[in-house]
């Protein structure tokens, strides 16, 4: 009887388990899935801003902007310094600030980015770590592992494309060189002159960053924002 009953609390807690894996999992699926959803929406938002600036731009030869993307930036450190850069122009969405769309088009993902990057807000749309693109390296860009969000940046291979689109119209292409694991407290690692866009999400286990590394390829400059102090 004793050999029974505790063969049926071994089979009971098992099917608990069970249970409560399928569950999460569910839940999983249902948050991803939800993101997913919520970032289509935010594109249509974005992108309709992106296309009434660049129809406000005459078609004939803009000649050569004030500045050029790849001037000096200062390497940043904790507590923020005063970096000579562009302001990213901003539009506002469900009382949340976005940027542009980062496109991936190996992993068929297109996202709105947002302002900033921090665990509020962030479930939302990746966000903006620190940087911009039009200084020289040291713009980052992070967001939950979400498969619809940055969650498959680990496949990322040397020569991939990933495209960052700001609010102006102007489009940024670089090329993925490699990738890099880091602990949650190298953040200030995660800024590198070196590198023109970062991408860095958390791993399975949340106690890492996986970190995306690129260079600018190319860029396409036709409506650019005026140069200003940032903190």
């Amino acid at each position: 009887m004793v050999k029974k009953a505790i063969g049926i609390c071994i089979v009971i807690f098992g099917i608990l388990l069970i249970a409560g894996a399928v569950g999460l999992t569910a839940w999983n699926i249902n948050t991803d899935v939800t993101a997913g959803q919520v970032n289509e929406d935010l594109n249509d938002a974005v992108i309709r801003i992106i296309l009434q600036n660049t129809a406000e731009i005459e078609s004939n030869d803009l000649g050569t902007p004030d500045f050029l993307p790849g001037i000096y930036t200062p390497d940043f450190t904790p507590g923020g310094v005063k970096v000579e850069e562009p302001e990213l122009d901003a539009i506002t969405v469900d009382d949340h600030d976005y940027i542009g769309i980062l496109s991936i088009p190996i992993l068929g993902i297109e996202l709105s980015v947002m302002t900033q990057c921090d665990d509020t807000s962030v479930d939302k749309a990746p966000g903006r770590w620190v940087g911009s693109p039009y200084g020289k390296g040291g713009f980052v860009i992070g967001g939950h592992n979400y498969r619809s969000h940055l969650g498959k940046i680990d496949r990322l291979r040397e020569g991939d494309l990933i495209t960052f689109t700001d609010l102006r119209g102007n489009v940024f292409n670089y090329s993925v060189v490699g990738q890099e694991i880091l602990n949650a407290n190298q953040g200030n690692e995660l800024r590198d002159k070196e590198w023109g866009l970062s991408l860095f999400t958390c791993t399975l286990t949340g106690n890492k960053r996986i970190v995306v590394r690129s260079l600018l390829k190319d860029s396409t400059i036709i409506n650019p924002p005026n140069t200003i102090n940032n903190k």
